[in-house]
């Protein structure tokens, strides 16, 4: 009841299916780039969208998500339980989520996206993957020492990510829900 009450001041009706957005990793290169952020806010406009995370993401905050934060491990856990979606690039919400057998889409750059979600049947992974073309260098589990961009700030396996992909995957994360 607690959950639902914050989660109604930060402007849900009740009425909305919710979608709990982990657009953060413990791994800054992990994190989603505020461009494929802005279109998940479209993708998912149908909705309501909010953040799951321990503090503002200050870089996010003109993108008028709401986010909920300073929430215990419990809580955290019952928010996604209480989600109808879940759309993460963090790997502790998505092991949450597919436990929970929510409908998920997981965000993958560097890391095996596949391998991670191997055992739910309800995640969607949006990743360059050498498994579908295997011209792709990836997932290399080697960020680092990414030998195609060594200097980018935002390395291609998450910048090559387009908003095709994110649509892609949505549309199927909205069938695993009927």
């Amino acid at each position: 009841a607690i959950l639902v009450e914050k989660l109604k001041a930060l402007g849900w009706d009740g009425q909305k299916k919710l979608v709990s957005f982990a657009p953060r990793s413990a791994l800054s290169v992990k994190n989603l780039p505020v461009y494929m952020c802005e279109y998940i806010k479209k993708m998912t406009k149908d909705h309501f969208l909010f953040i799951l995370h321990n503090i503002p993401i200050l870089e996010l905050l003109h993108l008028q998500i709401p986010i909920l934060t300073n929430l215990s491990l419990e809580d955290s856990m019952a928010t996604i339980q209480l989600s109808d979606f879940v759309i993460s690039t963090d790997t502790g919400h998505l092991h949450c989520s597919g436990g929970y057998k929510k409908p998920t889409l997981g965000v993958f750059c560097y890391t095996d996206g596949y391998n991670i979600s191997k055992y739910y049947d309800n995640t969607i992974i949006v990743q360059k993957h050498y498994k579908d073309d295997d011209s792709y260098c990836g997932p290399c589990n080697n960020y680092a020492n990414c030998t195609v961009a060594p200097q980018a700030e935002i390395k291609p396996c998450m910048s090559s990510i387009t908003p095709e992909m994110l649509e892609n995957a949505w549309k199927k994360v909205l069938i695993i829900d009927k």
